[in-house]
């Protein structure tokens, strides 16, 4: 009985996404359906992270390694989009996933770059729904599952990239970066 007032409880609050959620649970990636707030970013970028190492884990792929630097320049672009009303890879200024990345010290030879961006609104924001949209598809999928990557940064930010937008959102940016030499500042997944 219970249960039943539980889940009640949840679709009037959240809704049938948020019921669904509840239903699911977590999927052993903590905090993956918590909607992140600026005091919790890192637990939205490790919950962000072990959902991409699930999918690759069921791909046969290795684990990504976070990276400090990857994450500085998903961050960036992240708060760039929301502050200057734009959503796309290349900025109102022309600078491409790839420059963004060599500017935060990353070799740019015998590389590769990737990047994936969503903006999501209340419950659509989760780590979980942005990662469930990346998976099915298929430019994002592909970049996620690649196997010449082995570093990634999460970047969030918390305004909306379109003028007029009311409410908070969440702008999820991932660098995927492989090749080269291995990063010096890279932390191992976990």
């Amino acid at each position: 009985m219970a249960l039943v007032a539980i889940i009640m409880v949840v679709a009037a609050i959240g809704g049938p996404q948020r019921l669904r959620a509840f239903a699911q649970g977590d999927g052993g990636c903590a905090a993956s359906d918590r909607i992140p707030m600026p005091d919790a970013i890192e637990r939205a970028r490790t919950a962000t992270l072990c959902l991409i190492n699930r999918e690759r884990a069921a791909h046969g792929l290795p684990a990504l390694a976070m990276d400090a630097r990857l994450t500085q320049a998903s961050q960036l672009h992240s708060d760039d989009m929301g502050r200057r009303n734009f959503y796309d890879h290349t900025d109102p200024d022309g600078r491409e996933p790839s420059d963004r990345v060599y500017a935060q010290g990353l070799p740019p030879y015998g590389t590769t770059v990737a990047e994936n961006i969503h903006w999501g609104t209340g419950y659509l924001g989760s780590p979980r729904e942005i990662m469930r949209d990346w998976m099915n598809s298929p430019g994002h999928r592909r970049n996620i599952l690649r196997a010449e990557v082995s570093h990634v940064g999460v970047g969030i930010g918390f305004d909306a990239p379109r003028p007029g937008h009311r409410g908070p959102a969440r702008v999820y940016t991932t660098n995927f970066f492989g090749g080269g030499d291995v990063p010096a500042n890279a932390a191992p997944a976990g």
